[in-house]
């Protein structure tokens, strides 16, 4: 009874929070969207492990842009964007401002300064977005069908929220969540002084902060954002279902908690993202990392068993990777639910932005005074782009393969020689670099075009004390500690807020690898040897942010900025087979069913259902579903659906049976949820194939006969 009174008591408080800022003659305004971003989840390589086989075979959770637009009347408004991608792509973000701003109504509004665009890191997403070499290799080029659809989704996402824009409260609040990350590089993490790792009590963020959105006037709820660390790597690179991961389950809870009951899944008009911070090092393999072969504890330097990376590799807590995703993904909901059922914090007062580009291939600057990196207020450069030894190890998330191994501060005669011939590096950036073994010189490869990025973007958003810190890049817990903290102290000193919260919103934008501290650079484990950078990166992002802050305090506007990177989509190589058409079969028809479900099953149990099907590269169906599964209602003699493609409890399988023939299978499964309605239901199928002659695109259904859950 007690806890019943606490909890009613607690909905009150925080129901008045928009009541009495209703009062007041001024409102920020605030608008939520969301759209399907979902690319070709066939033959197409994910975006992370840099595994060639992992190649998708079908869908298990559609992906999804999540917009949030905030705007001070009569002064700045912006678009803060989390999307279930890998990363931001420069690409991606030009061509979203070109939609925007081809759009009557967003013309003009929205441009490099004021939207961002954060990936999830989910590696379970269709690869080929960015615009440079290196990550166009596994995924045989630059794939225009996952560029176009992540664009698109970013942009109908943010003229939906632009669009729905009214007088609304932010509230705050922030909290921590125990079990839901681990440091996969605690070696590498131990070489940062002492001191500053004594003020925190874990090796990794375990602080979540959020955001919490509502009608100024009613008090409903219209959205929820918050960043919290961990890798979207819980399924692993054996999976080859595109799918959001954790945070994408998570973002799936709390949307269905909070949006009205039997909302089908995607439709809501309640926005929640679970954005992406300084995740560098973090793991949600939870339980360690144990060599496949001995089920031993790896080495714990060099992330090897027996001398060797390919066996060792994380363990999430679940039974299976799938699993995993969903009981980590459910401890950040859970947490993130508690949050914002108890955010009081008002958020209020200016909005602003500040945006650079900075070149990073060269960029010299002052070191503070008595920097731990050398000297006193010395000067210190950044370095064109290189790729150490360790990065061809990978991480205990997903190990890499040959002799590399992290930890790596030699080089090694065969693979220089390899490495030479695609670009040998110079003295100078072999000191630059230092102790970095360069296995990569990608900064100085141009051919067929840039392998990395060197102008890279830094955005700084403001909500009257509320600072968000945007990066386009995978920072290290202690970097991410090091960059709020210096933002912060920056805040302070310019007289913006005497008590700011700044938050880093990490992989914004564009993609140019990993940020470690200094001290981490020196073990050169895999975060290290992908800080590209070199060693005084992250000073060099520390020096621009505090320079964004005290534009913002001067009123200075725009700030000093180089003009955006440019990049020739139709000079992009893209070795991707086309698929020219499908077959099925004399006397076959699309969409038949091979293999029915079984009649009864129970709650808890996986139903399946095998269809004749095509190749679901011919029609990504945005907006639309692969599958539903329905339930009849005997009252009104209707189907209605209750799960499609967007949910976490299906899984849609695609499956080529003659490489030439081209005939193929779909095997759709549903988990049965544990809360399901007993009665009758049956399994759709919807696809699209694409005639042998003249290659016209056909759509067609196939159906199952009906089941029951009992």
């Amino acid at each position: 009874m007690i806890r019943c009174v606490v909890l009613v008591a607690a909905a009150v408080l925080v129901g008045f929070v928009p009541n009495a800022a209703a009062s007041s003659e001024k409102h920020i305004l605030v608008g939520v969207g969301s759209a399907d971003g979902t690319p070709e989840v066939a033959q197409v390589n994910f975006m992370g492990y840099a595994v060639l086989a992992q190649v998708g075979e079908g869908l298990h959770q559609r992906l999804r842009a999540r917009a949030f637009v905030v705007e001070e009347p009569s002064s700045k408004i912006f678009a803060f964007v989390s999307v279930d991608f890998g990363m931001g792509a420069h690409t991606v973000t030009t061509r979203a401002l070109e939609l925007l701003n081809t759009d009557a109504k967003t013309k003009g509004v929205f441009d490099y300064t004021n939207l961002c665009i954060s990936g999830t890191h989910t590696h379970s997403s269709p690869a080929g977005f960015l615009g440079k070499v290196l990550f166009q290799i596994t995924s045989l080029g630059f794939q225009r069908t996952s560029y176009e659809a992540y664009a698109q989704a970013v942009y109908k996402a943010v003229a939906e929220a632009y669009a729905t824009r009214s007088a609304a409260t932010i509230s705050s609040n922030r909290g921590l969540v125990e079990d839901a990350n681990i440091n996969r590089s605690p070696t590498a993490y131990l070489l940062n002084p002492a001191a500053e790792r004594a003020k925190y009590p874990n090796n990794t963020d375990k602080e979540m902060v959020l955001l919490k959105f509502q009608d100024a006037t009613t008090g409903a709820g219209i959205g929820m954002l918050n960043w919290y660390s961990v890798h979207g790597t819980s399924l692993n690179n054996t999976n080859k279902l595109v799918s959001g991961d954790n945070k994408g389950y998570a973002s799936y809870l709390f949307e269905q908690a909070v949006n009205p009951a039997g909302t089908v899944t995607g439709e809501g008009k309640f926005v929640a993202a679970f954005a992406a911070t300084n995740l560098g090092d973090v793991s949600p393999n939870i339980n360690g990392t144990f060599c496949m072969d001995t089920g031993l504890p790896c080495d714990n330097l060099h992330s090897t068993c027996n001398g060797r990376n390919e066996m060792c590799t994380g363990r999430g807590p679940g039974k299976d990777m799938f699993d995993s995703a969903r009981i980590i993904g459910t401890r950040q909901y859970k947490r993130a639910m508690e949050l914002y059922t108890q955010a009081a914090t008002v958020v209020d007062g200016t909005v602003d932005t500040r945006h650079t580009f900075v070149d990073f291939s060269k960029f010299s600057f002052p070191l503070p005074m008595n920097s731990r990196e050398g000297g006193t207020n010395g000067n210190v450069t950044t370095c064109p782009g290189a790729m150490g030894y360790a990065f061809a190890a990978g991480t205990t998330d997903g190990p890499g393969m040959f002799n590399f191994v992290q930890a790596t501060n030699t080089t090694n005669p065969f693979w220089n020689a390899v490495s030479d011939l695609l670009s040998k590096p110079t003295k100078e950036q072999i000191a630059c670099q230092h102790p970095k073994p360069i296995l990569l010189n990608i900064g100085e490869v141009t051919k067929p075009y840039d392998w990395a990025e060197s102008v890279v973007p830094l955005q700084l958003f403001r909500i009257g004390d509320f600072f968000i810190i945007a990066v386009p890049s995978e920072f290290t817990t202690m970097a991410g500690r090091r960059m709020r903290e210096r933002v912060a102290d920056a805040v302070i000193k310019a007289g913006l807020s005497k008590k700011p919260t700044v938050v880093l919103a990490g992989l914004s934008n564009m993609y140019g690898d990993y940020t470690a501290t200094f001290e981490e650079y020196q073990e050169q484990r895999y975060e290290g040897a992908s800080t590209i950078f070199g060693p005084h990166e992250l000073e060099a992002f520390i020096f621009n942010a505090v320079r964004l802050v005290n534009d913002m305090a001067s009123g200075k506007n725009p700030s000093d900025t180089l003009p955006a990177p440019g990049f020739d989509i139709k000079k992009m190589i893209d070795l991707l087979p086309k698929w020219d058409y499908d077959t099925v079969g004399i006397g076959k028809h699309y969409g038949d069913v091979t293999v029915q479900p079984q009649g009864t099953v129970k709650r808890g149990q996986i139903v399946e259902a095998t269809f004749r099907s095509a190749n679901p590269r011919n029609n990504i169906r945005t907006g639309g579903t692969f599958l539903t599964i329905e339930k009849f209602d005997a009252s009104s003699g209707k189907w209605n659906v209750v799960a499609n493609d967007g949910d976490f409890d299906t899984k849609f399988q695609w499956k080529l049976e003659s490489k030439i023939l081209h005939n193929s299978f779909a095997t759709i499964q549903w988990e049965v949820p544990l809360g399901a309605a007993l009665g009758e239901y049956r399994i759709q199928h919807f696809n699209t194939h694409k005639e042998l002659l003249g290659g016209k695109l056909v759509d067609f259904t196939g159906t199952t006969n009906s089941f029951r859950v009992v």
